[in-house]
């Protein structure tokens, strides 16, 4: 019988370099996804999510074990299986525990930043993955239905996600605390990079109205798009690699596999401001050694500037007793599987019987009085649970719906 699974990395269980380990680009993590497919065939369902902040697989199977899939990980990104490497990445064999794994990611309790509202979406769409791959199972599906629900109730009935809860919307604030109101207007910003975090960053500062914004990214052309998008302009990214940036008091760095990418400020005058929102990272942290130089990464960004935490943690109680039951929800529907693939295949005898009926007699009846027929036939089994009903029981019935 399937059971839900996942191996998890996160925050919760490795620090930002151990998470870099296992952090995959949108191409690795197809890659990735035909991996597991190759190596374990026992799979009916396969979400994976690769978030800045945690690596996680869900997986649907019977045999294959979430050690197993933890072990293919491990050995896939570092070589071999490495003893030290095990305790950073968290599993479950048990539908109850991931299924509860996945409402509380979801909701983003278990969220780096309490109450995130981006990654219902970064879930949204590697599930939209695993759909377009065929790998949903019935499971994961249900699973996915679940957390959407709670997703809605949470949003409607609490006000734990009142204010902004982003990565993008943090570093703003940072950078308006730390220059003041006066100071808005002078400070220069780079950023670096044209996917979703530097998009969120360039939406919210619709709010915060910074007004000398640049962008750097590897294919101009983004850049371009976005600054006709959102205003801004646009620096040749020549200027990045050569760590040309006297102009600027704060960059932004969030681009996919550049490591160490901004690894000098040669402007020593003037306090600058690092924001690295990168995994692996962009931004060489020995920067942060000069005085003049203030450096936050994910992890560093996510312990500051939580002005609506209060109100959030006085929602907590509400959003666990909704994730409470979204699982009892679940679980209800699991326990009734078994029923339900029963009715199933009764539904499909009765559907012959009824053919052989009618051909028996030189019958012939329209499709909706026969499916009506049908259902009437399988919701009295049903209420009888299970039971099958009487030959001289359902030609009764099926008498009713032929005149």
């Amino acid at each position: 019988m399937n059971s839900l699974r996942y191996i998890s990395i996160s925050h919760k269980s490795a620090t930002l370099a151990g998470r870099e380990r296992y952090h995959f680009s949108a191409k690795e993590k197809k890659n990735l996804i035909d991996s597991l497919r190759d190596k374990f065939g026992g799979i009916d369902g396969l979400l994976v999510l690769v978030t800045c902040n945690r690596t996680e697989v869900y997986f649907e199977s019977a045999g294959v074990s979430a050690s197993e899939m933890r072990d293919f990980l491990i050995a896939s990104t570092m070589g071999e299986v490495i003893e030290s490497e095990i305790p950073l990445i968290r599993i479950s064999d048990t539908t109850r525990e991931t299924v509860l794994q996945l409402l509380e990611v979801s909701s983003g309790l278990a969220s780096s930043v309490l109450g995130d509202a981006e990654i219902i979406h970064q879930i949204r769409m590697a599930y939209r993955q695993s759909c377009e791959l065929q790998l949903q199972g019935s499971l994961l599906e249900r699973s996915m239905q679940t957390i959407f629900r709670a997703h809605k109730r949470i949003s409607n009935e609490t006000g734990f996600r009142d204010g902004t809860t982003s990565v993008a919307y943090k570093s703003l604030k940072l950078i308006a605390n730390s220059f003041g109101k006066s100071g808005k207007n002078q400070a220069k910003i780079l950023f670096i990079g044209a996917g979703n975090i530097v998009k969120q960053l360039l939406n919210y500062n619709n709010k915060f109205g910074f007004s000398s914004v640049f962008i750097a990214n590897r294919t101009a052309e983004k850049a371009e798009e976005l600054t006709q998008k959102y205003g801004g302009d646009t620096i040749p990214w020549e200027q990045v690699l050569a760590n040309e940036f006297n102009d600027f008091s704060v960059i932004v760095s969030a681009v996919s596999n550049r490591t160490n990418i901004v690894h000098s400020i040669t402007e020593k005058n003037r306090k600058t401001l690092l924001i690295d929102l990168a995994v692996p990272g962009n931004i060489n942290n020995r920067l942060s050694e000069e005085s003049h130089i203030e450096l936050y990464n994910l992890d560093s960004i996510a312990k500051v500037l939580d002005e609506n935490r209060h109100q959030r943690l006085e929602s907590i109680e509400q959003v666990q007793e909704i994730i409470y039951e979204g699982l009892m929800e679940y679980l209800t529907w699991l326990e009734a599987a078994p029923k339900r693939i029963q009715m199933a295949q009764y539904k499909n005898e009765v559907d012959r019987w009824v053919q052989d009926y009618l051909r028996e007699k030189g019958i012939q009846l329209s499709n909706t009085k026969l499916k009506t027929a049908t259902n009437r036939i399988v919701r009295k089994s049903y209420k009888k649970n299970g039971v099958a009903i009487p030959v001289r029981e359902m030609e009764s019935i099926l008498v009713e719906h032929l005149y």
